[in-house]
């Protein structure tokens, strides 16, 4: 079986051999880095909808985003 030109991995001990293969076709460069490199974003003034907006659109951070924002808060009254 073949999928992109590449051979499947085979079923051995070797577990990250898939995840090699798996990644061959992901686009170099670290989302979080690039994130962090560019501009903050005056005009948002809710970040649960624009990351739900970027979700949407595929972005590779938001559904960590998400889960961060989304954590409850606690009160130590």
């Amino acid at each position: 079986m073949t999928l992109n030109n590449q051979q499947a991995p085979s079923t051995n001990n070797n577990y990250f051999s898939e995840l090699n293969f798996l990644m061959a076709d992901m686009p170099m460069g670290d989302a979080h880095d690039e994130w962090l490199s560019s501009p903050p974003l005056a005009t948002v003034t809710d970040p649960i909808a624009w990351w739900l907006v970027m979700e949407a659109a595929g972005h590779p951070l938001a559904r960590m985003s998400l889960n961060f924002l989304s954590v409850p808060g606690k009160s130590f009254v």
